[in-house]
């Protein structure tokens, strides 16, 4: 079953609705979807215990988002850039809607996951690989 991301959105301190206009999107439905695959793509690189960890730090609509279709598995390959977060989503995607090729799928999962620094302070995360939280901070950080 889908969450409704249209109600989310109007509880979840913002974060949908800036990534939806970041990218132009006009749809909550799109923007929560691409959200949801970003997350999940996170979640499924953790050790269960990480993911707990990880939890303690989403607000309880991102942690809506987070859990939703949460089958524990044995967790993959640690993720050590935005490009292989990019990688692992653009082969993941049920969403055909959402992009159109790595590029486009690169483009919006940047600007994921600089809406996602607002709300995660991923330096305090100690599971996640040192050169991904080094890059997403770099992105974060260049002025626009």
């Amino acid at each position: 079953m889908e969450l409704n991301y249209n109600k989310l959105a109007m509880v979840d301190k913002g974060c949908i609705k800036e990534l939806d206009g970041n990218l132009n999107y006009g749809c909550y439905i799109k923007t929560g979807r691409l959200l949801s695959l970003v997350l999940h793509t996170l979640r499924n690189s953790f050790t269960y215990h990480q993911s707990a960890q990880f939890i303690e730090q989403l607000s309880n609509p991102l942690k809506i988002i987070y859990i939703q279709n949460w089958k524990i598995c044995p967790p993959g390959k640690p993720l050590k850039k935005i490009d292989h977060i990019t990688e692992v989503a653009f082969r993941r995607n049920r969403y055909k809607d959402l992009w159109h090729n790595k590029m486009e799928a690169n483009e919006a999962i940047t600007a994921t996951l600089k809406v996602l620094y607002k709300h995660i302070d991923f330096t305090s995360t100690d599971f996640l690989e040192d050169s991904l939280k080094k890059e997403i901070m770099q992105l974060c950080t260049i002025k626009q």
